[in-house]
């Protein structure tokens, strides 16, 4: 059963539409990552949700109860929808202890002080910031704070999570620290959860559900790994990825009854594939991802003879950027591998690695 349902929302500015007709629901204990591109509406439908930013158009309901709603003259009050909110500023009260800071919300609810200190104490030892309380913000690190700002939403025990890019300001040691720490807070106290996020790692790693939006429309929306391996778009393909997805130009073959279609590269070579029906001659892009791609010594069906440009390694891993007539493909090899700039490589792709996108950009169903 969906927990929050999001009808028709659209947000405008002026001439500026930042957020375009967007519907979407999440299961009650789901966690969903809105992920995008700088500008692309995701921190203005969290906010729409939160009560922060009024829409333009649209129906929002969380649990039983419609938040927002313009066709019913509906717009609850931020305070009146029983919300947690982490934002990239942590949002802490200088002025306050680390006790006082998560006492407060529950202080406003008219909570006893008996029961305020032991809810604190309990998000205090689950953040393991027990010997932290009598501390002001800033006497702590970048990620001490944040851990205050998620113990204050845990305390409050909200219907619904909702993070803004709670992790962008830490370093990268602590960004993997903390986003273990809030997928275990999310199966921990199965909330409901939104965060909103640029880094498709965390989107990847830390959702039962992404979201790719798009100047202010969702491209793809399903679970990570589907978004992953068969984007819908050509978008979300470029998007999503690291080092990103191979995308090319090329030229299909309808092939012969019983036999999957072949797709012609610029450079006249010529790869199977696990498409059928395919027009004869028509346009399409062709998608392989860097992994899929290995480098071989000896001939083999659909290989690529390409040069070597550049080669990045990175301890566990090493990126390979080789040309193919005009285009550079990018390898990722989970391994520590040698190559010199210049020479020639054999690459083979799995037919069934390349995805197929139409002169539209959508993906052909294979």
């Amino acid at each position: 059963m969906s927990f929050v349902e999001v009808s028709n929302l659209t947000k405008r500015w002026g001439d500026v539409t930042a957020v375009d007709n967007v519907s979407f629901s999440i299961d009650e204990g789901s966690f969903l990552t809105l992920l995008g591109p700088s500008g692309c509406g995701k921190t203005t439908i969290l906010r729409m949700i939160a009560g922060l930013e009024t829409p333009t158009q649209g129906e929002i309901r969380i649990g039983e109860n419609i938040v927002f709603s313009t066709e019913k003259g509906i717009n609850l009050p931020a305070r009146e929808r029983k919300l947690g909110l982490v934002f990239q500023s942590y949002a802490l009260w200088p002025h306050m202890t680390v006790f006082e800071n998560i006492a407060y919300g529950l202080r406003v609810k008219k909570m006893t002080e008996k029961n305020i200190k032991a809810k604190v104490a309990e998000a205090l030892d689950y953040m393991k910031l027990y010997n932290m309380a009598e501390r002001y913000p800033q006497e702590m690190s970048g990620g001490q704070q944040q851990r205050v700002a998620l113990a204050r939403m845990l305390a409050s025990e909200p219907a619904l999570f909702l993070m803004d890019e709670p992790l962008s300001n830490l370093d990268a040691k602590l960004r993997m620290e903390m986003r273990a720490e809030i997928k275990n807070i999310h199966a921990y106290v199965k909330a409901t959860t939104l965060y909103v996020t640029h880094d498709q790692d965390e989107g990847l790693t830390m959702a039962t559900e992404i979201a790719i939006l798009n100047s202010g429309q969702i491209e793809h929306m399903d679970r990570p790994k589907k978004v992953y391996h068969y984007p819908d778009t050509m978008f979300v393909a470029d998007f999503i990825g690291s080092p990103p997805i191979n995308i090319f130009e090329a030229e299909a073959d309808a092939g012969v009854a019983g036999k999957a279609a072949k797709i012609t590269l610029p450079t006249g070579e010529v790869l199977k594939t696990e498409y059928n029906g395919l027009e004869a001659g028509g346009k399409v892009y062709s998608a392989i991802r860097p992994e899929k791609i290995t480098i071989n010594s000896e001939k083999t069906d659909n290989q690529l003879t390409a040069i070597v440009n550049t080669v990045l390694p990175s301890g566990s891993e090493t990126i390979i950027q080789a040309k193919v007539g005009e285009d550079i493909f990018n390898i990722l090899m989970q391994q520590d591998v040698e190559f010199e700039v210049g020479e020639e490589v054999k690459l083979h792709i799995p037919p069934g690695s390349i995805l197929l996108y139409g002169e539209d950009k959508r993906l052909i169903p294979a």
